[in-house]
């Protein structure tokens, strides 16, 4: 397939997208932006010309945060324009607002390469960034005391300081570990101590392993594995237990 031939099978997929809100209570302004950025979809002779279609969708989704369509048109001209982080989180908001859309799957399928395509241009520059301010983003899933994160700040352009040991009960109660960052992967065991054992006559040590895996420029997976968690009540924790949570940065 040649090049010509692949861009304008790219603007027949997007323009398959038209037509798809009927029945949707959607206002004639987005309807107009949405319109203008098919219009420039089809006007784009090359990559670098599909900022208009962007600028147009992001206001169709603006003015219809619900219209999944609109997203998923934006979603497909981020990642033409390759912005492969943006496209993934315009396709992952596609899915949430149509989970039972026929291309469903495939569209999982192609978020998957976005984030290998989007962890291959990612810098360690963009990695530090993104590790040092994660922390402040909203959390889904179930980690433990994902407030941690918001610990770990930038060291130097290629290394952060990251929290391995907070104890609660003295001074100086935080204690830090540079880590080098040589990819999007980061690893790191933590202890959190709540009990003072001259006190209380036993310990309250929580040992947890962390992998924190950077999947793009707005997406922080956490993967947390249990060492040890000494408390009066272990129900809910126990060794060897894993604990998966994400954090999504916030949209503007």
């Amino acid at each position: 397939m040649n090049r010509k031939f692949s861009f304008m099978l790219f603007v027949g997929m997007v323009a398959m997208y038209c037509g798809y809100a009927s029945g949707q209570n959607i206002s004639d302004e987005a309807r107009r932006h949405f319109d203008r950025g098919m219009a420039a979809v089809e006007m784009a002779k090359a990559p670098g010309d599909f900022e208009v279609a962007i600028s147009e969708f992001k206001q169709a989704t603006t003015l219809a945060p619900d219209w999944a369509d609109a997203y998923y048109n934006l979603g497909k001209v981020q990642e033409r324009a390759e912005k492969f982080a943006d496209a993934i989180a315009s396709l992952r908001q596609y899915l949430s607002l149509k989970p039972n859309a026929q291309d469903a799957a495939e569209v999982r399928s192609l978020i998957n390469k976005l984030q290998f395509k989007a962890e291959s241009v990612m810098s360690t520059t963009d990695i530090v960034s993104v590790l040092s301010s994660f922390g402040k983003w909203e959390a889904e899933g179930d980690c433990f005391n994902s407030s941690l994160y918001r610990e770990i700040s930038k060291k130097e352009d290629a290394s952060v300081n990251v929290l391995i040991q907070w104890l609660y009960y003295r001074k100086p109660d935080k204690t830090f570990k540079e880590l080098k960052v040589r990819g999007p992967i980061i690893k790191y065991r933590h202890l959190n101590e709540i009990c003072d054992p001259k006190i209380t006559g036993f310990y309250c040590s929580r040992y947890i392993d962390n992998e924190i895996e950077v999947q793009s420029l707005d997406r922080v997976k956490v993967t947390q594995t249990i060492i040890n968690f000494d408390e009066p009540n272990p129900e809910k924790y126990r060794p060897g237990q894993k604990l998966v949570c994400e954090f999504v940065r916030p949209r503007s």
